[in-house]
């Protein structure tokens, strides 16, 4: 909501699953992804986006950022955010 009140176009899916599924169809600017998923983690489930959408900027926004010392050369992120209340 908050990307979209900035004017931006934002696609959400509920697991990482479907949204490796729909990047085999569309393209995005960037992705944006959390540490906890259903199913895998952030830098699992990084690496497989730097498969199917290579070239595209991959943001880490996580609250255990501080608390798992989380950085970009440990997740495989671009960029990694902490979530703030």
């Amino acid at each position: 909501m908050v990307l979209e009140e900035q004017g931006h176009r934002a696609t959400g899916v509920p697991s990482p699953d479907e949204a490796l599924l729909l990047l085999q169809s569309e393209t995005f600017d960037v992705i944006v992804t959390e540490y906890k998923l259903s199913g895998t983690t952030g830098p699992e489930f990084i690496v497989k986006l730097k498969e199917v959408a290579e070239g595209t900027p991959v943001i880490l926004l996580s609250g255990y950022v501080d608390v798992l010392g989380l950085n970009e050369r440990g997740t495989g992120a671009d960029v990694v955010l902490m979530k703030c209340a």
